[in-house]
């Protein structure tokens, strides 16, 4: 995992300090959603990693009220990067996931 993590801060990195401004600021002013996760008709999955400092698992679990039609996988071990730290769990949620979405799926509603 060591490598994934090097690759991606060596991505952060290739961003100018303007870049990065710019997407920080875009994200605190960005205007609030939360209507989007408790409207939508449309399947969700939300994967939150319980070591998180990014996204703390208060907020998450504040996510999950938002959308109680949403599937929900919590990563005991992860971080933000949860996609690299869990890796396998993260990829078989995700397939997991698009199969029951898939053709002839009902509502794909539930907890992985």
């Amino acid at each position: 995992m060591k490598a994934e993590v090097a690759r991606c801060m060596d991505l952060a990195f290739e961003n100018s300090d303007e870049g990065i401004m710019a997407l920080i600021w875009g994200m605190k002013n960005r205007p609030e959603r939360s209507d989007v996760l408790s409207n939508s008709k449309l399947p969700l999955l939300l994967i939150g990693g319980e070591k998180d400092n990014y996204i703390p698992m208060e907020v998450f679990k504040k996510l999950v009220v938002l959308a109680p039609h949403a599937t929900v996988l919590r990563l005991q071990h992860s971080g933000h990067m949860e996609f690299l730290e869990e890796a396998e769990i993260a990829a078989e949620a995700l397939r997991g996931f698009a199969i029951k979405c898939g053709p002839g799926s009902v509502d794909g509603v539930g907890q992985l």
